[in-house]
Order: structure tokens, then C-alpha cells, then sequence
């Protein structure tokens, strides 16, 4: 069984290869005697690839009822609540254990001010 956000990820990564084969592609020269082979080559590979996406995009999903259900069933306020509190009280027990280490403040010189002088 294949999830969701991985053929999610395939597909973005065939889209990806599919542009830059386009693009290479492209800046084949015209004038060398090579050229030809490898717009054949990168032709076929662009079909390949078209072929995998083609594939990918014909999979069906399948979803869990279960799961799916008992999350839509949960109360998303008191959830909220308890990991509010959850987070806070482990956030309060931390700062206790740690020592309240301060930097003393670093004093800077400051300028002799200067009268203001008005024309």
C-alpha cells in the first residue's frame, strides 16, 4: 500500500524531471552530429516519464472509515484545552528546574548631550 503524500511527492518529482528534460532538450544544438541522438534519448525518457505519471495519477485511493471517522468525531476544543495545559504545565516544570542564569547588563558609554541650539 503506497500513502497518499508519497505519490504526492513522485508526482512532483516526475513533473520536476519532465521540465528540465524540456528545457534540456531545447538547448541542443542544431549543428552537431550528435544532436539528434540525444533529443531521441531525451524524448524517450520524457515518454517514460509521462507513462510513470500516467500510472501514478490512475491509482485509487483507499481510506481507513475508522480512523478518518474517529477523528472527525473527536471535540477539537477540549483537545485544544489539554494540549494547552499539557504544554504549559511542561513548559512551568522546565523553567523551574532550570537555574535563572543573568547576564549582566553591559554598560555603555553614552555621549555627553550636547544643547540644543536654536537659529
Amino acid at each position: 500500500m503506497v500513502k497518499v503524500i508519497h505519490a504526492f511527492k513522485k508526482l512532483e518529482e516526475i513533473n520536476r524531471d519532465l521540465v528540465e528534460l524540456g528545457k534540456l532538450q531545447e538547448r541542443i544544438a542544431e549543428d552537431r552530429d550528435y544532436s539528434d541522438y540525444l533529443k531521441d534519448s531525451f524524448q524517450m525518457e520524457i515518454k517514460k516519464l509521462s507513462g510513470y505519471r500516467e500510472d501514478l495519477l490512475e491509482i485509487e485511493v483507499k481510506t481507513q472509515a475508522s480512523t478518518v471517522q474517529q477523528k472527525i468525531v473527536s471535540n477539537t476544543k477540549e483537545e485544544g484545552k489539554k494540549l494547552y495545559d499539557d504544554n504549559e504545565s511542561s513548559y512551568r516544570a522546565e523553567v523551574a528546574q532550570e537555574p535563572a542564569v543573568l547576564e549582566p547588563k553591559k554598560e555603555t558609554k553614552k555621549k555627553p548631550e550636547r544643547p540644543v541650539y536654536k537659529y
